[in-house]
Formats: C-alpha cells, structure tokens, sequence
C-alpha cells in the first residue's frame, strides 16, 4: 500500500478491512474499469496521488458510488488534483475543494506547521503530545474549499485536509504532498537559506499520522 501516505500502518490491526490495490505504472496494465458492479463491492475509494479517471462512464459511475452511500479519499501529489485533470469532471464536483486546470502545486516556502481544528472528526485519538513536535508540509496544491467543507488541518491560514458530504456519500481531500521541502532542494545544491522551510517533521514521518489516514477512512466508509 501507498508508503508515503502509510495507508498500511493505518490499516494495521484493524479487523474485517479488504483492500484492493492497483497502481498503474507497476507493471505497465491500465487501472480496473470502474463500473457499479465493481465500485459497489467496496465501502471507500482512494485516490492516492492518481488522476482523475478518464472516461466519462466511470466519472459517472464514481459520482454515484459516492452519492449513492460511498466513500471517496483523494490524496495530493504530482499526478493528483490540477495535474490529475479533475477541474470541470462529475468527480470535481464531489470534493469539498474547487480545483484549477494544470499544474496547481505551490511550494511553502515559509517554516510552518500544519495545525488542527480541535472539534475535527478526522483528528480525534491523537495523543495530544504529538502536536509538541507537529507535522510540516512543504508542497500544497492551490485549492479554494467549497462552501461546505469542512476543514481539518491547516497551513497557516490555508486548509489542507477537508471533508464533505455528497448526497448519501463522504469525501475527504489531502491538498497535500509528498514532495520534499525547499531547504531539502537547497542543500543538495550546496546552498543554506536562513528560516527556509525544510527543516521539522514531515507529515508522513509524524507518528501521529496513521491516525488521521484512519480517522478519514472509517469516517468516509461510515455511511456503507
């Protein structure tokens, strides 16, 4: 499963969990069809920095998995979100975020932490000494939340994970990345930039981390 993002470690231990895995570039086959028949045999969907899926029939047929009771993640990264082609599709208009057409990654160049909305679902069962040493993000994707988001973590003032709910369905967005920090960039070219961010713990090295990867799974696979 998805390493970064330790979707393993936040499945780990707990009972009764099925899980379907298809990466299209391991070994060079095109993801499944996404029809009902095969969307309905499973409680949450994600999207883990994957494009939008390309024919109009499992756009359709996304939408109303989620509309119809399903649970729908989508995971930033350089092939998700802008560059995943999403702006404009039926499975755009289920997130609680309105995405831009191409690239939409901006890099954080200032040293802040990711912080958390203390009445979130999506946080709850963190131990509250993992904030001493919070999670950083260096890369984001340039997102503007609906008017019914519901947002979780934050980037200063920027919303970085959100939630929504869609007809009978919920969607959860990371407008995270993976991607590596600025300062990181910097000092493999030999060069130190005082306050630059690169520098704390990144998100998916936070012990705390597969909780909230938890939190959003059995939330966004409740109404199942």
């Amino acid at each position: 499963l998805d390493g970064f993002y330790r979707i393993d470690a936040a499945l780990r231990g707990v009972a009764g969990v099925r899980v379907t895995e298809k990466d299209e570039n391991s070994d060079g086959t095109a993801l499944p069809r996404l029809d009902w028949d095969t969307l309905g045999r499973y409680d949450v969907v994600i999207l883990s920095d994957a494009g939008c899926p390309t024919r109009y029939v499992e756009r359709r047929a996304l939408s109303d998995f989620v509309r119809r009771g399903g649970g729908l993640i989508v995971l930033g990264g350089p092939y998700g979100l802008g560059q995943g082609a999403f702006d404009g599709t039926a499975v755009e208009a289920l997130l609680p975020v309105d995405v831009g057409p191409g690239r939409d990654i901006l890099t954080i160049h200032r040293t802040e932490p990711m912080t958390g909305c203390a009445s979130s679902e999506l946080l709850s069962g963190i131990d509250p000494r993992a904030w001493a040493d919070p999670p950083m993000l260096y890369r984001r994707h340039d997102v503007v939340p609906t008017n019914d988001a519901e947002v979780h973590l934050l980037v200063g003032t920027d919303p970085v994970l959100l939630s929504s709910r869609r007809g009978e369905g919920r969607v959860v967005v990371f407008a995270g990345t993976m991607l590596a920090g600025p300062a990181a960039d910097n000092r493999r070219r030999g060069v130190e930039i005082p306050g630059e961010n690169g520098d704390g713990t990144p998100f998916w090295d936070w012990p705390a981390w597969p909780t909230v990867m938890r939190n959003a799974i059995e939330w966004a696979g409740a109404a199942r």
